[in-house]
């Protein structure tokens, strides 16, 4: 287990602590009638508690719920995009575009236009020359392609790429 899963989980644990301590409304869990609580329910409990921090704009906070609530359902398109948008606000670029990405993969349907819109598509130009004799050469200053018989021709090239 990682150092920071297991931080992730010592503060959820205290966070519900806290929740029942003061009487706060954000986790309602009944003992008395529910001794167990399922997984679809208590899924359902920390995704309700991570969009009120998330209304709150407590994003660090709502991460670790979104990060238990992928430990209880790995496949779970909605908390790897809910989490990814937490990481746009916290400027935690990289995290972001992982959890886009994986919420594309997973397929939900708003995490191309997330990820686009983190992580978009750059171009780059540069001047090739070609030279006479067939081969390239990225010079562009005097004496381009001169052990070549010459230059006979420029084009740009564009390179397409994504930052993360």
């Amino acid at each position: 287990m990682t150092l920071r899963l297991f931080l992730n989980i010592v503060l959820l644990v205290l966070f519900l602590a806290s929740c029942q301590s003061t009487g706060s409304s954000q986790l309602e869990v009944e003992k008395e009638t529910k001794p167990f609580v399922s997984l679809e329910d208590r899924v359902g409990m920390y995704t309700d508690s991570a969009e009120s921090l998330t209304a709150r704009q407590d994003y660090s906070r709502a991460v670790m719920l979104y990060d238990s609530i992928i430990l209880l359902q790995a496949k779970n398109p909605e908390a790897y995009f809910l989490r990814a948008q937490c990481y746009v606000q916290l400027n935690e670029k990289r995290n972001a575009v992982s959890d886009a990405r994986k919420a594309l993969t997973l397929g939900h349907p708003d995490a191309e236009a997330l990820h686009n819109e983190i992580n978009p598509i750059k171009k780059t130009k540069r001047l090739i020359s070609r030279c006479c004799d067939g081969t390239t050469s990225y010079s562009t200053g005097r004496g381009t392609c001169s052990h070549h018989r010459g230059v006979c021709g420029t084009e740009n090239e564009i390179t397409e790429y994504r930052e993360y």
